[in-house]
């Protein structure tokens, strides 16, 4: 379960003064320096002489940290009895990791049972397979596990999962999404919904080479991806996230992870890069792993500018671990459409369409909406019903300017979200 390997790097010594000089937020820069503590397998070996614990535990909540923050920081927590609940609040969090892990686990060995019972080829990515080259693999946090099939074996493999007692949510083209005891796992024919904006014909390609990249782990069956494919794979589904929802710091700390690994061949990277037109982007983010987790990667780095390095930290905290639905991220996922498409009537229309008209499938993953699943016939009373309950509600006003906020940003705002974006290196 621990995987505590000492690494070959300088002393940390007392640098908690220094990374807060970094940054003009204490509680950040302190959990920036834990994550960097945690991720070269050392102690934390002090507290700050003073910080709001309350700001820090939210912190660590948005960016499902408080597992390592317990890790890093109790034995120092329990010699001072006045920390005695922050550190009671961060076991019990760190207690929800670990079943969390061990169940996720346990399906994870039901699925690969049945699949191979029936003959039938898979691989599992990103997620609990990341976790497994970090010091303590259950606290990586999860949202849910990937699962990739060939798509003519998706049906049969819907049918096991169900047996095993998930329940379908949604069967969306790109993947379709179970649930069982809380946990989210996904079946995937490909490895990213292309219909993306940020999606790339040259990316496309790359996604679509996958099983040529697949090792076989048992001869037939089960596969794991080759681990620059995924090195690769992985900074492309972060700059999707980046592009639209926002992204957090756990997929910088998988890139951090990965890039450590030996048997990565750095050439094909390299090449594989330049081919899908990321290798600037690539370098920013290798850049940021070192810097905020005081690491030395391989690779070649951006030189950051230290205003591009503040501000895009201050953005990944705010983004918590998937991306939160504030006002910001609401403007850059509107930006990115008008970046495609220049009419911005037309997409507020189809904006206000899709808020009216939502799918069935995006339906179905609310609760007061499940009926749809076995019944796809209702949708139509389920639109009346959605509108009926926003009236109610009294949030129509809220929905609408999401609907609508293709009309009211402003060319600056364009401008300004265009700029920061060439220095992360995307153009």
């Amino acid at each position: 379960m621990v995987n505590e390997t000492k690494r070959d790097l300088p002393p940390p010594g007392n640098v908690i003064e220094k990374v807060v000089a970094g940054l003009p937020d204490k509680e950040q820069a302190f959990l920036l320096l834990v994550l960097a503590d945690y991720l070269n397998c050392r102690k934390t070996q002090q507290l700050p002489n003073e910080i709001d614990w309350t700001k820090l535990l939210n912190l660590a909540k948005n960016h499902e940290a408080s597992g390592i923050l317990y890790h890093q920081l109790h034995p120092l927590l329990s010699a001072q009895p006045a920390l005695l609940p922050v550190a009671q609040f961060l076991e019990k969090a760190n207690s929800a990791y670990l079943v969390g892990y061990r169940n996720r686990l346990w399906y994870v060995e039901q699925i690969k049972a049945a699949l191979q019972q029936q003959r039938i080829p898979f691989l599992i990515f990103k997620g609990i397979e990341l976790a497994a080259y970090y010091p303590v693999p259950y606290l990586r946090s999860m949202g849910d596990t990937d699962i990739l099939v060939h798509p003519a074996d998706r049906k049969r493999v819907d049918a096991i999962l169900q047996q095993l007692g998930m329940e379908n949510l949604d069967k969306g083209s790109a993947e379709w999404v179970y649930s069982v005891k809380n946990m989210l796992f996904e079946l995937h024919a490909g490895m990213m919904d292309e219909r993306e904006l940020t999606v790339e014909p040259q990316h496309a390609a790359f996604l679509h080479r996958a099983w040529r990249y697949a090792v076989p782990v048992d001869g037939f069956v089960q596969h794991r991806l080759d681990i620059s494919y995924h090195f690769v794979f992985v900074l492309l589904h972060l700059r999707k996230h980046l592009l639209n929802c926002g992204v957090g710091f756990r997929q910088f700390m998988d890139v951090a992870m990965l890039a450590q690994q030996p048997q990565l061949d750095w050439q094909w990277i390299g090449e594989t890069l330049a081919e899908l037109q990321i290798t600037a982007f690539a370098q920013s983010c290798l850049a940021l792993c070192e810097k905020w987790f005081q690491l030395s990667l391989p690779g070649e780095k951006a030189v950051l500018q230290d205003h591009f390095y503040q501000t895009a930290t201050e953005q990944i905290f705010a983004n918590g671990v998937f991306g939160e639905t504030n006002a910001q991220n609401d403007n850059n996922r509107v930006i990115q459409q008008i970046s495609a498409n220049r009419n911005r009537v037309g997409l507020v229309l189809r904006n206000f369409m899709v808020y009216l008209f939502p799918a069935r499938e995006t339906l179905c993953l609310q609760q007061e909406f499940t009926y749809l699943r076995k019944r796809p016939f209702l949708l139509p009373f389920a639109w009346i019903a959605r509108i009926i309950s926003s009236v109610r509600r009294k949030n129509v006003s809220s929905a609408l300017d999401k609907a609508t906020r293709g009309a009211t940003v402003t060319q600056t705002q364009v401008d300004a979200r265009n700029q920061y974006l060439q220095q992360w290196g995307i153009d």
